[in-house]
C-alpha cells in the first residue's frame, strides 16, 4: 500500500506542476502533506519531516554554493576564468557569444 500511495503521490506532483502549472515548491509542499496524510501520519509528524527534508536539502545547497563561490573567487584570482573565456572564444568564435 505505501508504494503505491508513493506512486500517486509522484502523479499528483506531476499534475500540479505540468497541468495546473502550480509554482514547483508549493507543488512539493502540497504533495508532501498529501502523502503524509495518506500515510496516517499525524500533522505534527507531517510538518517534522518536511521541515527535517527541507532543512536538510538547503544545508546542502548552501554548502555546495559556498564552495562554488570560492571556486570561482580562486578560479578569477588565479587567472583561469581569464584562459577559460579565450579558449572557449577561440573555439566558438566572437560570433557565438551573447
Amino acid at each position: 500500500m505505501p508504494l503505491i500511495i508513493v506512486i500517486l503521490g509522484v502523479a499528483l506532483l506531476l499534475l500540479l506542476v505540468t497541468v495546473v502549472r502550480l509554482n514547483t515548491i508549493f507543488s512539493l509542499l502540497i504533495t508532501s502533506v498529501a502523502v503524509g496524510f495518506a500515510m496516517n501520519m499525524s500533522a505534527v509528524d507531517i510538518l517534522k519531516s518536511v521541515e527535517n527534508g527541507v532543512s536538510t536539502t538547503m544545508g546542502q545547497l548552501a554548502l555546495l554554493l559556498a564552495f562554488g563561490s570560492l571556486l570561482g573567487k580562486l578560479m578569477a584570482e588565479g587567472g583561469a576564468a581569464e584562459k577559460i573565456t579565450t579558449v572557449l572564444t577561440a573555439v566558438f568564435g566572437k560570433k557565438n557569444l551573447p
